[in-house]
């Protein structure tokens, strides 16, 4: 199954679910909704031997890249500079700084008393629960290859085994934050919206890109696929980072980062 055709079936499936079920976010049912905690956490065999291969990956806390950046939205494209930090603990920042605006994204430390917010020239709005638990450190995936005990407390891993897409075949370790909804549907459902999955390449054993779903903010049964490929990967203090990192929003290229530089601790 091609990448668009997979990523379809899974907003067609998940937003048919979830129209009559939960309308927008600021809907009791999902608004502001405990995580679970796992009670036996694992990590799948398969990133024991990505960490074997890049031993630096292991006491991972910090990244923090700088580059050049090209936003698209419709017909606005701009371009500037960009600043993009992730931690261990599943907290990230990023600030581009484009033509007639700066951008953000952040989000605090994944936990119950997470928060998590975008800002445009128009100000600051707040991001949709499920987003706010998804997408983890999309931007440096490496930083999942060990997660903390306290991170990995609240993450459901599992190998899904070799997929294949059109650009050839991979590894997929996936990722979701369990949520407690209202009944076990909604639970199922809140969870769902937070699937992540990256692909890895299974030569090298790294990330070669990362999937997941967008929800509309104010209504949670429309979502969009995103994929983040990655490329141009450069070893610093001895973890791989990707220098290139492209994220596409329905199939469309939305950003483009091309790194001048990348720190680590």
């Amino acid at each position: 199954m091609s990448y668009s055709s997979f990523s379809a079936m899974r907003v067609s499936v998940l937003g048919s679910l979830l129209t009559g079920i939960i309308l927008c976010s600021s809907n009791p049912a999902i608004a502001q909704q405990p995580l679970i905690s796992i009670p036996s956490p694992s990590i799948p065999t398969f990133l024991g031997e990505v960490a074997l291969k890049y031993p630096a990956v292991v006491a991972l806390s910090t990244v923090t890249l700088n580059g050049n950046a090209k936003w698209t939205l419709g017909n606005l494209k701009e371009s500037g500079t960009a600043i993009l930090v992730a931690q261990a603990d599943g907290s990230t920042n990023l600030q581009l700084n484009l033509d007639t605006a700066t951008r953000t994204e952040s989000r605090t430390a994944l936990g119950n008393s997470r928060a998590c917010q975008w800002t445009d020239s128009k100000g600051s709005h707040p991001l949709n629960d499920v987003d706010c638990n998804a997408s983890l450190v999309w931007f440096a995936p490496m930083l999942l290859v060990q997660p903390l005990p306290t991170l990995l407390q609240l993450l459901v891993i599992n190998d899904d085994g070799n997929v294949a897409r059109t650009s050839g075949n991979f590894r997929q370790i996936s990722y979701s934050t369990p949520m407690q909804g209202t009944s076990t549907a909604i639970t199922n459902l809140l969870t769902g919206g937070t699937h992540m999955s990256v692909l890895y390449d299974p030569q090298t054993l790294l990330p070669s890109s990362v999937e997941y779903l967008q929800h509309a903010d104010s209504d949670l049964s429309i979502t969009f696929p995103v994929r983040v490929a990655y490329s141009n990967y450069q070893t610093i203090s001895g973890v791989p980072i990707p220098f290139q990192i492209d994220r596409y929003v329905n199939n469309t290229l939305q950003l483009s980062l091309t790194l001048n530089s990348a720190s680590t601790k």
